[in-house]
């Protein structure tokens, strides 16, 4: 009688184990076309380009190397889900993977290896608009180079974009007024992005992006090099303005900004961890909650240095609504720097040899500009992560001495399209139109002289990125337990015929 309870006992526990277990959810891709070889690849890309099939849905079943070149697609408002999968590029490009992404447009799930774009002209390796939705993108060996003037992976993220959760490694050079590593121009909500690598050129030269206007920086982390050869180098966005906003963000790149052949205004190069830049005309700019932890270093005699703001513009054309604040922001103590090398017409500019500075921001009258300093330690302790709040957590990797400070994984669900039908032939239930796209803002730029960069690219730090999830893990267990109970259950009947022979 014991051995028959103890096998009822077992079959009660592994009837629980079904009932509290969950099982993984599968994405649904019926309707989908599936995108599984090069051959596919080139048709997808031809099917939206002639035959006018930029609305339609793509799912990506394995990774695919393309080994012709990319042709631009022109306009896509459809999903291209790469379901966790890479497509690597191995072909230098002629134009961006993307012209426009529409207001319906979701790429999602994707790894995109080996965008190399260069030329005398502006240079955006992935879109050149996007007014859609990029979610979970690892953009890596991304190589872009421009010898006129606008460099990034997309120029302008317009006011309905959204880019979530994309990482980037990269190598940006240029020679003219704007270079970023995401969006060249932010207009919309850049979130939960991290950037790798080293991004250089001659002004607004920023981690995410060059120019934002009335956009969103949520959760960025920046461990990118960033080089302004001429001024305004930043480790999130280099000039902002119209009620741009910065919150839980960080930045452990290192920042080096010098005039070059312009000893004149040696004293007017602008760095900052966060934003370099913030025009106090038609609003002003906020950060909250935001750290900086890299190495900043601008000329000798420079003001404009700052961890949270290198300079705000109290200029404003109505300082009565013009509001500016730094909130809860933080900086590591003696990361302000000066270069020692006066030089400033020789072409090898030697960036390795400064000295410590005060940080003392725009003056000693606005502390603020640089955050609340904190000593090394105090950065590795759960008190910093108590006073910056719930979206950070202290680093437990092997790199935690370096980046003692990280943020909790966003858990933000990414878009998804409901289909109704499985045939795509209609689009009522996507409302992809050319026409529905936005116009960037107006606005003036404000210049510096620009010259030709000069240095060499400093070496990207370690990252510490955390393991994917493996979400085929309840379903496996649940699907074990499944065969245990049976086979269990089988025995029950065989063991209490024995007990009643007995």
């Amino acid at each position: 009688m014991k051995k028959l309870l103890s096998v009822l006992l077992i079959v009660t526990m592994l009837a629980g184990m079904l009932t509290i277990m969950p099982v993984a959810e599968e994405t649904d891709y019926t309707g989908y076309t599936e995108i599984a070889t090069e051959a596919d690849l080139l048709k997808f890309i031809d099917d939206v380009n002639e035959d006018g099939e930029g609305d339609m849905y793509y799912v990506l079943t394995a990774d695919i190397t393309l080994t012709q070149v990319w042709e631009e697609i022109e306009w896509f408002a459809g999903v291209l889900d790469g379901n966790g999968h890479k497509i690597t590029l191995t072909q230098p490009m002629a134009d961006s993977m993307f012209d426009m992404l529409d207001l319906t447009a979701i790429i999602k799930n994707l790894t995109i290896d080996g965008i190399n774009l260069s030329g005398n002209k502006e240079i955006y390796g992935f879109c050149n608009e996007n007014n859609g939705q990029i979610w979970d993108v690892n953009f890596t060996n991304v190589t872009l180079a421009s010898e006129a003037t606008d460099v990034g992976l997309i120029n302008k993220n317009q006011e309905d974009g959204v880019i979530s959760r994309v990482t980037a490694t990269v190598n940006i050079t240029g020679k003219g007024d704007r270079a970023a590593g995401l969006a060249v121009r932010n207009y919309g909500v850049i979130r939960y992005c991290t950037m790798y690598g080293t991004i250089k050129s001659n002004y607004h030269v920023g981690g995410f992006s060059s120019d934002a206007k009335a956009a969103t920086f949520e959760g960025c982390i920046n461990y990118a090099t960033i080089i302004a050869t001429c001024s305004r180098a930043a480790g999130i966005s280099a000039t902002n303005r119209d009620n741009t906003t910065f919150k839980n963000c960080i930045n452990y790149g290192t920042l080096l900004a010098w005039r070059v052949n312009d000893a004149s205004k040696k004293t007017d190069t602008k760095l900052s961890g966060m934003g370099c830049w913030n025009n106090k005309n038609d609003g002003g700019v906020v950060a909250e909650n935001c750290l900086n932890v890299g190495l900043l270093v601008g000329n000798e005699g420079s003001t404009c240095i700052g961890a949270m703001s290198a300079e705000t513009n109290v200029g404003s054309s109505n300082p009565g609504t013009a509001v500016t604040t730094f909130t809860n922001c933080y900086t590591l103590a003696g990361v302000i720097n000066k270069f020692t090398n006066t030089n400033h017409t020789d072409a090898n500019f030697d960036y390795t040899q400064y000295t410590a500075y005060a940080d003392i921001g725009v003056d000693a009258t606005q502390p603020a500009f640089n955050g609340t300093e904190v000593t090394a330690e105090a950065l590795k302790s759960a008190e910093m992560i108590t006073k910056l709040g719930s979206a950070f957590q202290l680093n437990t990797g092997a790199d935690k001495d370096q980046y003692p400070i990280i943020l909790v994984a966003d858990t933000t669900v990414a878009p998804s399209p409901v289909i109704e039908n499985d045939d795509q032939g209609g689009n009522d239930d996507q409302g992809g139109q050319q026409g529905g796209t936005t116009n960037p803002p107006a606005g003036g730029d404000d210049k510096d002289d620009e010259t030709e960069p000069v240095t060499e690219a400093p070496t990207t730090p370690a990252t510490n990125a955390p393991a994917d999830e493996d979400e085929g893990g309840c379903a496996s267990v649940v699907g074990g337990a499944s065969v245990a109970l049976l086979a269990i259950a089988a025995t029950v009947p065989a063991l209490i015929r024995k007990k009643k022979e007995d």
